[in-house]
């Protein structure tokens, strides 16, 4: 006699499989979603430190001027995928920005990371 697997068995197998998955990936992807949020917020608060420290050197050194803020200065902290145009800080090209010179952030759009920044 052939040992193998019945049509029934296998059946069992794959809807087994199919339910374990239809809830492992939903988890992994809006785990991701965190992670590009919480990454956004690190990414922030490293700005405004630097916009302070700016500040903070300029008063310190007697200058009467505004910190400047621009992608060059960004990227040599690190923060490869941020760029600046104007007062507008644009993340991956998509997520935008406003900030002042006294390290105010406020996020424009999109609506919906705005809304999970919580900004």
């Amino acid at each position: 006699m052939i040992k193998a697997f019945s049509l029934i068995e296998l059946a069992f197998v794959i809807i087994i499989l199919g339910v374990l998955l239809s809830i492992a990936v939903p988890r992994v992807f809006f785990s991701k979603n965190e992670a590009d949020i919480l990454k956004i917020k690190t990414d922030l608060a490293t700005i405004q430190a630097n916009i302070l420290h700016q500040k903070t050197a300029l008063l310190l050194s007697a200058k009467i001027q505004e910190p400047t803020l621009n992608t060059q200065i960004l990227h040599s902290i690190n923060l490869s995928k941020w760029s600046v145009d104007a007062n507008t800080l644009i993340y991956n090209e998509e997520v935008k920005f406003s900030y002042d010179n006294n390290a105010t952030i406020k996020c424009l759009s999109p609506q919906n990371i705005c809304d999970k920044l919580k900004l």
